[in-house]
């Protein structure tokens, strides 16, 4: 299907839009394995109690209110530039996005992907970091990344730069490391299933047909995640060096030596593969339940 020579140029605009978004949507500490699944291998199961503090933990940590967040992002995002003036089109749009993404089941499953596969002594482990001085005060850093609004992203994200140009090589490199550690699996998954949803809107918005055209959208995701790696790479280095400003050298290292255990490398390996799982197959339905409207509405 042809497209508009401004779907290009807007398109760019959106994903910078959704990438500052998505950067700053995502805890911070989310280490990664790689593209594979973490191995899924049978634990004795949690206790009544040690179920309750997977809840807690994810309340801590934020990620119960990621999936919420994500879906707030893609709701606005038609909006971003004016891209869509149809206000039938962003009604539907933002009303699929919502209702794909404020599904409370959305969180269970997560909790229940951590709750079966996270042992005792690794929940034991965590608990104990996130519940000290110092993993309180990093996880409290973490968070207000996190909850930054919209309107503040930009600003963060340039002083984020300003902070990582004057770091010295061994900050630098500790942000490296943490670079290594974190973040990227997560933040991919995410930004792709953005991307996946602009690239949906653009189909619609240009008179595309009703069925939703899955493997041509995958096909120009994919085209520009590997056009826009280097800008989420360098956009998760500024955040690190915007989050951890008020650590020292020394606290960094501290903090690299628990994203290294077995048991936060576990946690989070698990975090990373069950939320892109969970956003791909929410963006199937937040694509299904869009077409349906826009034939209702005649867009």
């Amino acid at each position: 299907m042809p497209r508009p020579a401004k779907a290009a140029p807007v398109l760019s605009i959106a994903c910078r839009a959704i990438l500052a978004g998505a950067v700053f949507l995502l805890p911070v500490t989310s280490p990664a394995l790689g593209q594979s699944a973490p191995a899924l291998t049978d634990r004795p199961a949690l206790s009544e109690e040690a179920t309750n503090r997977v809840a807690d933990l994810m309340a801590t940590t934020g990620l119960d209110r990621i999936f919420e967040q994500f879906g707030t992002a893609v709701a606005e995002s038609p909006a971003l530039d004016a891209i869509l003036a149809d206000e039938a089109f962003v009604a539907a749009w933002q009303q699929s996005a919502r209702e794909a993404f404020e599904d409370e089941a959305l969180v269970a499953r997560l909790e229940g992907r951590l709750t079966e596969y996270l042992s005792q002594d690794e929940l034991d482990q965590l608990v104990q970091f996130l519940s000290s001085p110092f993993g309180q005060r990093v996880n409290g850093l973490e968070l207000a990344t996190q909850d930054q609004p919209p309107e503040a992203q930009e600003r963060l994200m340039l002083e984020g730069e300003a902070l990582y140009a004057d770091a010295g090589s061994q900050r630098q490199e500790h942000f490296e490391r943490m670079l290594t550690l974190t973040s990227a699996e997560i933040s991919n998954a995410m930004l792709a299933g953005s991307i996946r949803a602009m690239m949906l809107g653009l189909h619609f918005s240009n008179g595309g047909d009703i069925a939703v055209p899955w493997e041509e959208i995958d096909e120009e995701v994919e085209a520009t995640m590997q056009a826009m790696a280097g800008e989420l790479d360098a956009s998760l280095r500024f955040v690190l060096a915007y989050t951890y400003r008020e650590l020292t050298d020394a606290e960094l290292e501290q903090y690299i030596a628990f994203l290294e255990t077995p048991a936060a490398q576990r946690f989070y390996a698990l975090t990373a593969f069950s939320v892109g799982e969970i956003v791909h197959e929410a963006m199937e339905a937040f694509g299904t339940s869009l077409a349906l409207r826009l034939n209702t509405v005649a867009v």
